[in-house]
């Protein structure tokens, strides 16, 4: 088969990409281990689009004005961390599971939200609508889902008008005020956090920041104020992975996003 793969590949320090062969239309994607410990996003371009799962993704407003990306798929959305906020949206009962394996559903009076940097997967039988909010001001949320019907109808209303093709200011001014309904709402802004939480909290935002770069367990330490060994311990129980294993698929995120970006 003709075909062009394109890989990127993470290790402590970089992200590397390399294209192979001329791309053909059609794209399906793989993780592979790589050479020296390295681990490989690998997205393939066949030249049967049919043979990938059922899914649409486009950018919904022109960039400088909004990082939006849509995805409108049948096959649910696999377990990975993503740095933009996830607004999912269900016709019928979806099941969401996070790192932990714990379950959330997900109906059609619901808002599902993935927080940046959060593992989490959805598995579908019907159709998911899903807005990919690029924010440098994304919230907490109280839960992964907000039973919402009114919220939930506007923003599957917006996701009909994007699907469309409608990028006026007006459609960005109704999606930016849904945002802001979302914000005032659900929110976990106002929910106290323990010293076990914030001490994940911190060392892992310092992983945010420092994605790419090498980060040692005794620096994690030093940030969230608390001893490594205990660290290791409250980074798993608060995120349901490692603090490098949560590094890597950051990078990993970020690669996928470069991906979407063509």
């Amino acid at each position: 088969m003709d075909a062009i793969t394109r890989m990127y590949w993470t290790s402590a320090d970089s992200v590397r990409i390399c294209d192979v062969r001329p791309a053909i239309p059609g794209r399906a994607a793989a993780l592979t281990s790589g050479p020296g410990g390295t681990t490989m996003l690998q997205l393939q371009v066949l030249d049967r689009p049919e043979a990938t799962a059922p899914r649409r993704m486009w950018r919904a407003f022109p960039r400088e004005l909004a990082d939006v990306l849509c995805i409108q798929t049948r096959a649910g959305l696999p377990m990975q961390m993503r740095d933009e906020l996830a607004i999912v949206l269900a016709r019928g009962p979806v099941r969401m599971a996070d790192a932990h394996g714990r379950p959330s559903l997900l109906g059609p009076g619901d808002v599902g939200l993935i927080a940046p940097g959060e593992l989490c997967a959805v598995e579908a039988g019907e159709e998911v609508c899903v807005l990919l909010v690029a924010r440098a001001d994304a919230p907490r949320f109280a839960t992964r889902v907000a039973h919402d019907p009114g919220l939930a109808a506007k923003f599957r209303a917006l996701f009909g008008e994007l699907r469309r093709g409608l990028t006026a200011l007006d459609v960005l001014a109704r999606f930016t005020e849904a945002l802001a309904e979302l914000d005032a709402r659900h929110s976990s802004a106002t929910i106290p956090a323990t010293s076990r939480s914030r001490a994940a909290a911190r060392a892992r935002d310092y992983l945010l920041e420092h994605f790419a770069e090498p980060v040692s367990l005794e620096q994690l330490a030093d940030v969230s104020g608390i001893n490594r060994f205990h660290l290791l311990r409250v980074f798993r129980r608060e995120f349901g992975v490692t603090a490098h294993e949560y590094q890597r698929h950051l990078r990993l995120a970020r690669a996928s996003r470069l991906l979407a970006s063509g």
